[in-house]
């Protein structure tokens, strides 16, 4: 799982450490209401926008139409539990994820290989439409992915 401090081409940014002093994204707004998912990927957006600009001034708006942001809300096994359980959550989702997937037949750990065995259910179309409809933050980057195919 790719840290959020990270750019990452191929892995999930997980929202869990957002709030963290070095990144710097509140999960609540200034009454104390958790924010949205949508309001939290937003702004993690603009985030992560200001972090790849630092390096390079416009590289973002030079390269926009090729980054395409993968946040989870709030940890990539939240998206995981959208496949595997019945209701999902956005908190603790290592725990149940592990109190749903039999662990005679799948590992839970984060590790690589437990990750591509875990993920090989989205290699079916049919199950990422389920997830997205199950996941806003999932349902976002699939949005994501369609919107730029067009």
């Amino acid at each position: 799982v790719c840290f959020i401090w990270s750019i990452c081409a191929t892995k999930p940014i997980d929202t869990d450490v957002s709030e963290r002093k070095d990144f710097d994204v509140a999960h609540k707004d200034s009454a104390g209401n958790e924010l949205s998912v949508e309001a939290l990927i937003e702004n993690v957006i603009i985030r992560l926008i200001a972090n790849i600009n630092s390096g390079e001034s416009d590289f973002y708006e030079n390269y926009a139409q090729r980054i395409i942001f993968a946040i989870s809300v709030h940890s990539l096994e939240c998206w995981l539990v959208s496949y595997y359980a019945e209701q999902t959550t956005a908190h603790n989702c290592l725990a149940v994820l592990k109190s749903v997937v039999n662990p005679n037949e799948i590992r839970v750990a984060k590790k690589q290989p437990n990750y591509d065995k875990l993920s090989q259910p989205f290699l079916n179309r049919e199950n990422i439409e389920i997830v997205a409809q199950k996941d806003r933050s999932f349902n976002h980057f699939i949005q994501q992915l369609q919107n730029t195919a067009v």
